[in-house]
């Protein structure tokens, strides 16, 4: 009986709440109040959402930083897994034009890693991870970027140390493509090479290509030393001396080609 009760009482308050509303909404007096009441109203209704959103964020907020961690680990996987994958295409490239020029070469051949360098300045001694075992000895000569890189000055079984042509030690018989006057290059301990004595007369320009003239055993004729930059008188006037960009690449050196057959 209290059951039919109640809800005979929930019905009657429905059927009462539907009249009112009606009522309300032709009455203009029940019209303003509901007005008012919505504008009082209002700004409680926005805290307490507000509050809501703020107790849900709460209760929400560890799953989102466990899953900002993740995020994180897996953007730092992803960006060292593209740092790995371009380090393998550019050594891929490296070795691709060393094989090139290594099968146009007549020469016997060895391609060789960097593996150090020497802690002067301007790092113009590279230790090489091949050595006698595999043919590379004392005199051998590297290149790098299809030119004259250096010579190897010291070698065990399994490795070689090597003078760049930019050491003051490294001195090469050169001469000038175009003009065919010859010269001397040694290594001035910094980032470039001198063409020493040319002919007063000589017509270089920068820009010309100079070659290793063959005038010594251990240089064979014509390898690629580097460019002129610029040309100048030595302190006399007798001569001529030309400052010269070496073309490989020395400062980023990590292969290079041994001539094992130039002892």
């Amino acid at each position: 009986m209290s059951k039919l009760r109640w809800f005979f009482a929930y019905l009657f308050l429905v059927i009462a709440c539907f009249f009112f509303l009606r009522f309300a909404a032709q009455n203009p007096f029940f019209k303003t109040v509901r007005l008012q009441l919505a504008s009082l109203l209002e700004r409680p209704f926005t805290i307490s959402s507000d509050l809501c959103l703020r107790i849900k964020h709460f209760f929400t907020l560890p799953d989102i930083i466990r899953e900002n961690k993740d995020l994180h680990r897996q953007n730092d996987f992803l960006e060292q897994r593209v740092v790995e994958l371009e380090e393998c295409a550019a050594e891929n490239e490296r070795l691709r034009t060393l094989l090139e020029f290594r099968d146009t070469h007549t020469s016997g051949t060895v391609v060789a890693r960097v593996i150090g360098r020497s802690s002067g300045d301007f790092f113009d001694l590279v230790i090489l991870d091949k050595g006698s075992s595999d043919g590379v000895y004392e005199n051998t000569l590297i290149l790098a970027n299809g030119a004259l890189a250096g010579r190897v000055v010291e070698a065990s079984a399994s490795l070689a140390k090597a003078l760049l042509i930019t050491n003051p030690n490294i001195k090469v018989s050169a001469v000038i493509q175009r003009t065919r006057e010859l010269g001397l290059v040694q290594g001035t301990g910094g980032r470039r090479c001198l063409m020493n004595y040319l002919a007063q007369e000589a017509t270089i320009e920068e820009g010309d290509l100079v070659l290793t003239s063959g005038m010594s055993e251990m240089y064979p004729k014509g390898l690629i030393i580097g460019h002129v930059i610029a040309i100048q008188e030595s302190e006399g006037g007798l001569f001529k001396y030309a400052v010269i960009e070496p073309k490989a690449k020395l400062n980023t050196l990590e292969e290079v080609i041994c001539l094992v057959s130039t002892l």
